[in-house]
């Protein structure tokens, strides 16, 4: 209780302490801080009041004293808190000079006086203690003495008529604890305690006895049990051996044929795959081929549609001419014109009808073919190209090896192929730019290089260029005449006569167009 009031004293001080911090806060937070303080010192104040009402033994008058001026005092707290907030300085600080302080000082004196008062009450309490605790010792050192006198007496008795017989029965326990129930219980024939623990004794033998039998006759069960379960295991054992190996075959015919119906839908699968790439590849075959066909209409409507534009065009013309007098200059020169649009559409359907019968038929050159020296060749397409040429100042050189060298081919079909090659090579090079061509043999072939310093071709048109109709530019707004179909039709005709074409550029660089023929051997 004293630890109660003095923790009582110290939550008083501190009560009034965060009043007058409360009447001198300079900012809301300080204020807050220090009713936080004030509520928790009141808190722990009514804690340590309410210990020292139930401990406390003196009058009631002074316990309802005590309440009442905790309950006073925290009113005045109240006070003084709303002054404050309210910002009434003097008002909070007159509350805390009267009521307030007065609340403290009365419940620091009563706490005074409970403490007082509690501190004489243990001290008496602490002196009674020690006197009966005195009285007590006096009177256990009394009957110790008495108690002593009385067993001495007792003993001599008891030693007669009570130890020794224990004293024997005792050692006829120890032999029976040894298991030694052959020899006589001492004592049965007395009337008295002892002879009822002998007889007693007596019946522990007897159900000793019958426990050893009863304990061999379970030892003997148990074995029996116990060698009945481990043929009952063994039995079990077998079957579960017997189950297992059924069990296994069960699951690896199962497995079996879970492989062999995985296997065959597997190659159903890849089956279906296979018919799957088949109808991709069909349906992009038509697909390429009905683009074909597009690009075969756009290209011909217009390359057809330009010579016969010409014919009809002059043909008009010398309807209207004619009819006038000494203009026979002028129709010569339109029939001039006519005859060759004429010529130049019917080269053209030439062309298509020979692309188109030799992609069916694809013809190769047969073993009784023209022999043709390199140098004829070469001769033939500078021939008819050699007014083109002189149009645009360009000069066709050659630097042929061995140009007699005799070529096993279709002496018209690679006229037409050189002359296209030798054409796209005039056609495609600016004013006054030498076309060179040279070649020498290859082990059974000559090699046949065309190279001018044209436009040149990325090397991402090479293929494109080999298929009919094909150019690197619009052919609706290109800036060279042409189907597009001299490289297709040479390439046909060189590989039916056993050779190959390959294509050597880049942009602004020139062209090298390189074909190899079979040279013709001696038989």
């Amino acid at each position: 209780m004293s630890n109660a009031t003095a923790a009582l004293r110290t939550d008083i001080s501190e009560t009034r302490l965060c009043l007058i911090g409360i009447t001198e806060a300079e900012s809301q937070t300080i204020l807050e801080a220090k009713i936080q303080s004030l509520h928790q010192a009141e808190s722990r104040m009514m804690e340590n009041v309410a210990l020292i009402q139930e401990r406390y033994l003196g009058p009631r008058e002074d316990s309802l004293l005590l309440n009442k001026i905790f309950d006073d005092l925290q009113k005045n707290n109240q006070s003084v808190i709303e002054a404050a907030i309210a910002g009434d300085d003097k008002i909070s600080r007159e509350i805390l000079d009267g009521s307030a302080e007065q609340s403290i000082l009365m419940l620091a004196q009563k706490v005074d006086v409970i403490h007082t008062f509690a501190r004489n009450m243990s001290q008496n309490l602490l002196q009674k203690a020690k006197e009966k605790e005195r009285d007590v010792q006096r009177q256990m050192l009394l009957a110790i003495i008495l108690g002593g006198s009385i067993m001495a007496f007792a003993g001599f008795i008891l030693n007669s008529s009570i130890t020794r017989p224990l004293y024997r029965l005792r050692s006829y326990m120890a032999t029976l604890i040894e298991g030694d129930t052959k020899n006589k219980i001492p004592e049965q024939d007395r009337r008295d305690e002892i002879g009822d623990m002998a007889r007693a004794l007596e019946v522990c033998r007897n159900a000793l006895e019958n426990r050893e039998q009863v304990e061999k006759a379970r030892h003997d069960a148990e074995e029996r049990a116990h060698l009945a379960e481990k043929n009952r295991l063994k039995d079990q054992q077998e079957a579960n051996f017997a189950a297992m190996a059924l069990l296994e075959k069960r699951v690896e015919d199962h497995t079996r044929d879970l492989a062999e119906s995985n296997k065959a839908l597997i190659a159903e699968i890849e089956q279906r795959k296979e018919v799957e790439l088949a109808l991709k590849k069909a349906l992009r075959d038509v697909e390429l081929a009905s683009a074909a066909k597009s690009n075969f209409l756009a290209h011909m409507s217009h390359e057809l549609r330009t010579p016969l534009n010409a014919i009809l065009g002059f043909t008009e013309l010398l309807k209207t001419k004619s009819k006038s007098e000494n203009n026979t200059d002028i129709i010569n020169e339109y029939t001039d014109h006519i005859g060759t649009a004429g010529h130049d559409l019917l080269e053209m359907v030439d062309t298509i009808l020979t692309l188109t019968n030799e992609g069916e038929k694809n013809p190769k050159i047969k073993a009784d073919g023209d022999c043709v020296t390199v140098q004829d060749l070469v001769d033939a397409a500078m021939t008819a190209h050699a007014e083109d040429a002189k149009e645009k100042s360009i000069e066709i050189e050659t630097d042929l090896t061995e140009p007699n060298s005799p070529l096993l081919i279709d002496k018209e079909m690679l006229n037409k192929a050189l002359s296209n090659l030798l054409s796209n090579a005039i056609k495609f090079s600016p004013k006054s730019s030498p076309v060179l061509i040279s070649g020498g043999p290859e082990k059974q072939h000559y090699a046949i290089r065309i190279i001018d310093r044209g436009i040149g071709i990325s090397p991402d048109h090479f293929h494109s260029i080999m298929e009919p109709f094909s150019q690197t530019e619009n052919p609706l707004i290109r800036s060279y005449e042409g189907a597009g179909l001299g490289l297709p039709h040479a390439r046909r005709i060189i590989e039916n006569n056993g050779g190959s074409i390959a294509i050597d550029s880049n942009l602004g660089e020139g062209t090298i167009v390189t074909i190899t023929l079979p040279l013709a051997t001696d038989t």
